[in-house]
């Protein structure tokens, strides 16, 4: 196994995310990705005004259990987070 540092992966990271936003990102989808991101942060905020009740049970319990306004909104972006995840 390869081990590599993690400045060198911290750096891997960085290039990879500018990569991503300023090579492989058309300039025509833009407005298309501001209105996504629009929309899920309706839908966390919708979620927030209504937790824990509007939450899925494994994360109403990860709310009760939230210390700070930091650790609530983590369970709001985890739960929009498992909507699209196929497992």
């Amino acid at each position: 196994d390869l081990e590599v540092p993690r400045e060198t992966r911290n750096e891997i990271a960085v290039l990879k995310g500018l990569a991503a936003v300023y090579v492989m990102t058309a300039r025509d989808r833009r407005p298309v990705y501001i209105q996504q991101r629009e929309m899920l942060y309706d839908l966390v905020e919708a979620l927030r005004k209504r937790a824990p009740d509007a939450l899925e049970p494994p994360f109403q319990a990860d709310w009760e259990l939230a210390r700070d306004d930091a650790a609530r909104l983590r369970v709001l972006v985890d739960q929009v987070a498992s909507l699209t995840d196929a497992s």
